[in-house]
């Protein structure tokens, strides 16, 4: 209970106030995630006091960096333990710190901090406020449980699943029914789109019972392309990779590779078309393959870039979604091609 828990940190003394102060951040942000163990140093003080002070205190295990403050309290740079035992005892920190240090604000979220430490490898990043003060530390530890976290989230995601914070052995049947029923639910909202679609082109499969043997083969090899697609923009996106701005650039690229593998795997669909149905429906089939795989592979390729722009997660663009709309736009494809090569209105 909040009472209880007050009056424990209130007995904690010096410690519950810190603990208090970091309560007070998200738990998804980079002040939700540091730790106020760390030390601190002065410009004016030399090698030889520093080391003393060290070996009269015991430093945190997070110690693999000393920070050196200015006079009123702002990070101004940063000394490493390897720099200490190699200069000589009378130097100055000031003459030896490194002065251009990277530091995060105290919200900034936990996905980006990862992305700091993967990009500059760092051990321990400094979290500073706005005027510059250092208010703790982030060590390596802490960013793997982000990363393995985010993951988690990731894989539910692309699964059409709502994020689940606790772990599968301890989340309970509503939690697991909770979380994938609005998306399933949604999912069949736009498969009533598909059964639309073949009840509109009843006549022309009732013309030619070839069609129907190849639904499956094509609509699931055009939600498997755009799953494809999907995938490498996403992950893109996520690591940084692609930015919003890239979208033209990745659209021609996906445009080539669409147009490629259409055409091999349209000749190849045709002639499984000739061989079980004859020229026209070898024909129908070739197109619709091609058709149907340059749509999708855009598709994929299109939907992070607007959901990131939209501010909406991209992972969300992955299998289920994206495969179900390509479903729809697949047999729209396939039957609008059946009537015009059969010459149907």
């Amino acid at each position: 209970p909040p009472e209880e828990a007050l009056t424990l940190l209130a007995l904690m003394g010096a410690r519950g106030t810190q603990v208090k102060k970091l309560l007070a951040y998200e738990s998804d942000t980079s002040g939700g995630l540091m730790t106020t163990e760390f030390i601190t140093v002065q410009e004016e003080q030399t090698i030889e006091e520093v080391l003393r002070f060290l070996r009269e205190n015991t430093p945190p295990e997070s110690a693999y960096y000393l920070y050196v403050e200015s006079k009123d309290g702002r990070l101004v740079g940063v000394v490493s333990l390897r720099t200490l035992v190699t200069k000589p005892l009378t130097a100055k920190v000031g003459d030896v710190m490194y002065r251009e240090v990277i530091s995060v604000p105290e919200d900034m979220d936990q996905e980006e901090v990862a992305r700091l430490f993967e990009k500059y490898s760092f051990l321990v990043l400094p979290v500073v406020d706005k005027e510059g003060h250092l208010l703790g530390v982030i060590t390596l530890d802490d960013v793997l449980d982000v990363a393995a976290e985010e993951a988690t989230e990731d894989i539910h995601k692309t699964a059409s699943i709502m994020p689940i914070k606790e772990a599968y052995r301890d989340a309970g049947i509503w939690t697991l029914f909770s979380k994938r029923v609005l998306w399933l639910l949604s999912l069949i909202l736009i498969n009533v789109a598909s059964s639309q679609v073949m009840a509109s082109y009843e006549q022309v499969l009732s013309t030619a019972i070839a069609l129907t043997f190849f639904i499956p083969m094509l609509i699931g090899t055009g939600g498997n392309t755009g799953s494809q697609s999907a995938a490498l923009v996403v992950r893109g996106l996520v690591t940084g990779d692609l930015q919003p701005a890239d979208w033209g650039r990745v659209f021609l690229k996906e445009l080539a590779v669409g147009v490629s593998l259409g055409s091999i795997l349209g000749i190849a669909s045709s002639l499984l078309g000739v061989w079980r149905g004859g020229p026209a429906i070898g024909l129908v089939v070739g197109l619709t393959m091609v058709a149907v795989v340059l749509f999708s592979n855009i598709l994929g390729m299109f939907l992070p870039f607007v959901l990131t722009k939209l501010r909406i997660d991209p992972t969300v663009a992955s299998s289920p979604l994206i495969t179900t709309i390509c479903d729809v736009g697949g047999l729209l494809i396939y039957f609008s091609i059946a009537s015009l090569v059969f010459q149907f209105n």
